[in-house]
């Protein structure tokens, strides 16, 4: 009588029959062992959150196309010197009785000018497609904690908003 620990194969043959399931999990062939199947990513563009399409410009990834159109709109405003030292991606942490909680990132921060190139206030922006409850808890949290307002722009009226500081 044979072993029958000994008869199994001690790697999985390929499975010309299996076909992947939707999922990309195990599948199985008419014959052998279940093997797992792995779907490789598509290349191109990531596609972030809610279906925003992401994109590189003069080194910094926007998130969105409307992140991107506002950058170009600022980079403009500073050209004319109306506004100065623009940041992007500006950091803003959240403790609490001394524990860190988390981290807000303001897409733009700027300081507005006036006519003698004097720094008037400090702007911080942040463009959003979508405004979900817990933005809404952690800008009110940020606001509150650092002493800023928020102004946020809605993307779908980002074309509007070209030439205008708030």
């Amino acid at each position: 009588m044979s072993d029958p620990i000994a008869d199994l194969p001690t790697e999985a043959a390929p499975i010309p029959d299996a076909e992947p399931s939707p999922a990309g999990r195990k599948t199985t062939g008419k014959r052998g062992p279940a093997r797992i199947i792995v779907r490789k990513k598509k290349p191109g563009p990531k596609k972030g959150k809610y279906n925003a399409k992401g994109q590189h410009f003069e080194g910094f990834w926007f998130a969105s196309t409307a992140e991107l159109v506002r950058y170009k709109q600022l980079l403009e405003l500073q050209e004319q010197g109306l506004i100065d030292t623009l940041r992007c991606q500006v950091k803003f942490g959240v403790a609490l009785n001394g524990q860190h909680m988390f981290n807000y990132i303001a897409d733009f921060e700027y300081r507005v000018l006036d006519e003698l190139g004097r720094e008037q206030r400090s702007v911080i922006e942040d463009v959003k497609g979508m405004v979900m409850p817990i933005y809404k808890m952690k800008r009110k949290m940020v606001e509150a904690m650092h002493g800023i307002k928020i102004i946020e722009i809605p993307a779908k009226e980002v074309a509007q908003w070209a030439g205008r500081i708030p």
